[in-house]
């Protein structure tokens, strides 16, 4: 919380959340001892994390949150709160930096809201409507688990010459619809896609292969994948539960990637010998596809499988701070796996994770010993 030119009288109520706030802070110097809401609020603060407020304390829209002038971030995530946003709440929160209100039952159209805040996190409410507009400014959009509905073409295509700063875009397990834009090319900041879980219909363009940066891609399609060789920092690949068709690409094997989820599509022909290549896969899922023919003699070269370390080796050379941070933890690190009849959800433990599983396709022959290097699997 940043400080401000205040006036304000404070009620007990407030004072009180004051308090949990002020305790819940690092003060190292002791500067927050007394308890003034005027010394409260003219020492800069910065905080991550949730604010410790409960429903009670916190009301709907409390007006002292009103009055905050350099307010930098606002994370209210997991608060129980549930009221309807409102062109006053949105013409205060145009003026923060990173705003999270994920996981509480917010309801509200936002149609015609135009997004300014450079990161903005709503997944897991009750957003209704067409999507919102989005500034130049905005890097991280998350609105997962919402009811959002309508095409993503205005939002992708139409603003496409002032948005290239858009680094995570999560618009799945929504109520989107119409076909995928063919306008990647222009988003060449982006690195993280996930559109999975919607209505959405068509092929999957060309562009999106043109696309150079992007950490991972997680998208719910059908057809034929587009080559996504381009895309040199990829190191997840989710294709998984949709129709694809053909034979499993054989540019796999030059992407530099550790995560690699082709299950339950319709995938036909032989597993390509390129896909040795990915010498740091950590997961390779190719179940419940139409593979035929024999089981690839050099799966030894995974390098990451045969060794009992579980220090992850690759490293990626950008420095995106908390974009990074939670796109691994949102994505990499909540994963879903379905082994012998039971699921298993890895959270934590992603990165101590090796799995290969071919089952539930039309493979012959006998299985091959380089499986049995695979000692970390």
């Amino acid at each position: 919380m940043g400080h401000g030119n205040m006036n304000v009288r404070c009620n007990a109520n407030d004072q009180n959340v004051l308090s949990i706030l002020k305790h819940s802070i690092k003060d190292p110097l002791n500067r927050l001892s007394s308890w003034s809401i005027e010394e409260v609020a003219a020492i800069g603060m910065q905080r991550r994390g949730p604010i410790p407020f409960t429903p009670t304390d916190l009301g709907l829209t409390p007006s002292w949150l009103y009055t905050q002038r350099s307010l930098s971030f606002l994370d209210v995530s997991s608060s129980g709160l549930s009221f309807n946003v409102h062109d006053k709440f949105w013409s205060f929160a145009t003026q923060i930096y990173g705003l999270s209100l994920a996981n509480n039952s917010i309801t509200g159209d936002i149609s015609t809201t135009i997004i300014t805040n450079a990161a903005i996190d709503l997944h897991s409410n009750n957003f209704t409507g067409l999507l919102p507009r989005l500034s130049s400014e905005v890097t991280f959009f998350h609105i997962a688990n919402n009811k959002f509905s309508g095409p993503i073409y205005p939002l992708l295509c139409q603003n496409e010459a002032r948005m290239q700063q858009l680094r995570l875009l999560d618009m799945s397990h929504d109520l989107l619809s119409g076909e995928l834009p063919d306008c990647w090319m222009h988003w060449q900041s982006l690195l993280a896609l996930n559109l999975e879980s919607n209505k959405l219909s068509g092929k999957i363009y060309d562009s999106l292969g043109k696309l150079t940066n992007p950490l991972g891609l997680r998208l719910g399609q059908s057809g034929d994948v587009p080559s996504l060789k381009s895309c040199k920092q990829l190191f997840l690949l989710d294709l998984a539960f949709n129709e694809f068709t053909g034979n499993v690409p054989s540019w796999t094997g030059s992407l530099p990637g550790t995560t690699l989820l082709l299950r339950s599509d319709k995938f036909n022909g032989t597993i390509p010998s390129q896909i040795c290549q990915l010498s740091y896969i950590l997961m390779l899922y190719l179940a419940d596809n139409r593979l035929s023919g024999p089981i690839p003699k050099c799966f030894n070269n995974f390098t990451t499988m045969v060794t009992y370390d579980t220090q992850n080796e690759f490293y990626y050379d950008y420095d995106v701070g908390y974009l990074v941070q939670v796109f691994c933890e949102s994505y990499l690190e909540d994963l879903l796996l379905y082994v012998k009849g039971q699921y298993f959800e890895y959270d934590r433990t992603f990165w101590d994770v090796r799995f290969v599983n071919l089952s539930s396709n039309e493979l012959s022959g006998s299985i091959p010993l380089e499986l049995l290097s695979l000692i970390a699997v």
